[in-house]
């Protein structure tokens, strides 16, 4: 059985009419008539008795449909109170971000942001680690990366782009990116940021192979 079946239904029996029912769902008579016909043939009883002028509720037919009428009313109360929190944001929303963004970027707006979705708590959880986002419950995760989940949404909010510094002891024996090879670098321990630098000379690309002792998680470190 469907909705639009039972919905028809319901109407035939206020109405008292096929007819009227069709009318107050913008449909063709006899849409209504097949439409509650398939209903019954699901059911395995009559819901209706029909002549050529009226139809009469069956017994059966009145206990099924006094039983659905508040049913369906739930069903659209559910319906109705789910689009409120779709209009209007409420509940609790879960946003993960690597701990420098979240510092310097995300946290300096929550102030705005909870003042304009008042109905809205906000829990931010910062981490460097990689958030298995279902399992944790998160709903929003801010993450610099070149791929993403295939069963993510994603959006570009900007594009990052890193800088080489050295101490002035080294600036001066750092003349192409290749040199990085032959010194000790701080280095980041997530994949892609490890053991290998990523340089652009004149639109071309450029890999450097990459090694250091010391690897700081923390971009503020």
């Amino acid at each position: 059985m469907e909705l639009d079946q039972l919905t028809l239904a319901l109407a035939a029996q206020e109405l008292g009419s096929f007819a009227k029912a069709a009318e107050r769902a913008g449909l063709d008579p006899s849409v209504v008539s097949r439409q509650i016909a398939g209903l019954e043939r699901a059911l395995g009883f009559r819901l209706f008795e029909r002549t050529t002028r009226r139809i009469a509720v069956t017994e059966a037919g009145q206990a099924f449909l006094n039983r659905v009428r508040p049913l369906l009313l739930d069903l659209d109360e559910a319906a109705e109170a789910a689009r409120d929190l779709v209009a209007t944001p409420k509940g609790r929303l879960r946003v993960t971000a690597s701990t420098a963004f979240g510092q310097v970027i995300v946290v300096p707006m929550l102030p705005a942001f909870q003042a304009a979705h008042p109905d809205l708590t906000v829990e931010l959880r910062l981490t460097d680690a990689l958030v298995d986002m279902v399992g944790n419950g998160v709903d929003v995760a801010i993450r610099l990366s070149k791929e993403a989940p295939a069963e993510t949404v994603v959006r570009r909010l900007m594009s990052v782009r890193y800088r080489v510094v050295a101490s002035p002891d080294w600036a001066g024996r750092l003349r192409r990116p290749e040199d990085l090879q032959d010194v000790g670098c701080i280095v980041f321990p997530y994949p892609g940021f490890r053991n290998l630098w990523q340089f652009r000379k004149s639109g071309a690309s450029i890999d450097v192979p990459i090694r250091g002792s010391l690897e700081i998680t923390g971009a503020l470190a």
